[in-house]
C-alpha cells in the first residue's frame, strides 16, 4: 500500500484518511457517526480507519467494525496517551492515510508533533470541537492551554473550527488566519423515531432539557427556571449527572429525569415537545440546539459561543444571558402557539441551510482536497 496511487485532484481513488480521537461519546461520536459513513460513501469502505477508546467502540453505530481501531484505557490520560500513540504511530506506518484527522484538545496535543515530525507525512487536520482555554478554568490553566494551542498550530496543515466563535478565539491568541477554516457541524436531515409515545401533560409548555448534568451545561439554571413556572411548563431532563459533579439543585414537581435515551426514543422527545432550553456557561458549537432545530422546536440559548451562530435571536429562539434563570423563565411565559409553529419552521429552515451532514461533508471534502493538491 503506497501514496503514489492518488489519482491527481481526485479523492475518490486511492485516498485514505484516519481519524483520531481521544474519546467517542456524546457530540463527538455523533460527529464521527454523521461523517465516516459519507466518506466511506466516496472514499471507499477501507479508505476511511477511525482510533479511538476500545471501550467507546459501541458508541459509532453506523462505521464497519473493521474499520475501528481501539486502544486500551489504562485508566490515566498519561498511559492513555501512550496507547493512542502507539496505535497511531502503526497505523501511520500500515495504512499510510493521506490525511490525519485529530478530534478534541488532547489527541491533538499527543497525536500532532508524533504526526508531524514523520518522514512522508500526510497532511494533519486538527479539530479541537471547541477550545479547552474557552471553558470555565483557573487563569493559569487557561493561559497554558493558550500557549500550547498556539504553539502547536504550527504542528498541523489547517484546523476545523466548529463555529465563527471558535475561529475568532483562534485569532486572538496569535494562530494564522490562513490556518483557520470555519466548518459547522451537520447532522442528517433524515431521523428515526421509536414507536413509544412521550407522555406529556395536556395544559403545560412542553419543555426539553438535553445534555450532560454538570456546570458547562447550565442544568442548575434549567431547573431553577422551571421551578419559576410550575403551573405554565412540564420538563423531561434528558442526561446524567457526570463523575464526581456537583449535586444537582431539588429537582421541582415539573420535571421528570429520564436519563440517556437511544436516538431513536431522543427524536421521539424532540418531536413531541414544544421547546428545547439550552442554558450553557460556554459552547463551542451546540449540536443539540441543530438537532431540536431539525425537528421544527424554537430553542431557548444562552448568548454564548456557538450558540449565537446557530439560534438566530427572535427568529428561531430566543437568545439569554448565561445564568439567568428568571429570564428563560419569562420567555416561557410569554411563549404562545403561535410564536412557537413560527420560530419552529424558521429553525427547520436555518438547520436545511447551514447544518445538514451533506455540507459538512463536502466542505471537509473541499478542505482535504485544497491541502493535498494547492498546499494551502
Amino acid at each position: 500500500m503506497g501514496k503514489q496511487n492518488i489519482c491527481d485532484k481526485d479523492l475518490s481513488t486511492g485516498f485514505r484518511v484516519l481519524h483520531v480521537t481521544e474519546t467517542a461519546i456524546g457530540g463527538i461520536a455523533s460527529y464521527l457517526d454523521e461523517l465516516l459513513p459519507m466518506q466511506m460513501k466516496v472514499y471507499g469502505t477501507h479508505a476511511v480507519k477511525v482510533i479511538l477508546p476500545a471501550l467507546h467502540t459501541t458508541d459509532i453505530k453506523h462505521v464497519p467494525e473493521d474499520s475501528i481501531v481501539g486502544f486500551r484505557d489504562r485508566g490515566s490520560r498519561l498511559l492513555n496517551t501512550w496507547e493512542l500513540t502507539k496505535q497511531v504511530n502503526n497505523e501511520l506506518r500500515v495504512f499510510q492515510p493521506h490525511v490525519i484527522h485529530i478530534h478534541s484538545s488532547f489527541a491533538g496535543f499527543s497525536v500532532r508533533p508524533l504526526s508531524w515530525f514523520r518522514f512522508g507525512r500526510p497532511k494533519i487536520v486538527y479539530c479541537p470541537h471547541g477550545w479547552a482555554f474557552n471553558r470555565d478554568n483557573s487563569w493559569f490553566v487557561t493561559y497554558l492551554v493558550k500557549r500550547i494551542e498556539q504553539a502547536w498550530s504550527r504542528l498541523c496543515d489547517a484546523i476545523i473550527c466548529i463555529s465563527k466563535h471558535e475561529y475568532d478565539s483562534g485569532l486572538l491568541i496569535g494562530i494564522p488566519a490562513s490556518r483557520l477554516h470555519v466548518i459547522y457541524n451537520g447532522i442528517s436531515p433524515d431521523v428515526k423515531y421509536s414507536a413509544e409515545n412521550i407522555a406529556w401533560p395536556n395544559d403545560k409548555l412542553r419543555v426539553l432539557f438535553v445534555g450532560r448534568f454538570d456546570r458547562q451545561k447550565g442544568v442548575d439554571t434549567f431547573i431553577g427556571a422551571m421551578s419559576q413556572v410550575e403551573d405554565l411548563a412540564y420538563a423531561y431532563l434528558i442526561g446524567a449527572p457526570v463523575i464526581g459533579g456537583e449535586p444537582l439543585p431539588t429537582i421541582p414537581i415539573n420535571i421528570s429525569l429520564v436519563g440517556w435515551q437511544s436516538r431513536e426514543r431522543l427524536q421521539s422527545f424532540y418531536q413531541s415537545a414544544d421547546v428545547l432550553v439550552m442554558p450553557s456557561r460556554w459552547e463551542g458549537f451546540g449540536l443539540t440546539a441543530v438537532e431540536a432545530m431539525r425537528s421544527g422546536l424554537p430553542v431557548i440559548a444562552s448568548a454564548v459561543g456557538g450558540l449565537v451562530e446557530i439560534v438566530e435571536a427572535g427568529k428561531t429562539g430566543i437568545l439569554v444571558e448565561p445564568n439567568d434563570a428568571s429570564s428563560i423563565a419569562n420567555v416561557i411565559r410569554h411563549f404562545n402557539r403561535n410564536m412557537l409553529e413560527s420560530m419552529g419552521n424558521a429553525g427547520r429552515s436555518r438547520f436545511t441551510l447551514l447544518f445538514t451532514s451533506d455540507r459538512m461533508f463536502s466542505d471537509i471534502h473541499k478542505l482535504y482536497a485544497k491541502l493535498l493538491f494547492r498546499g494551502i
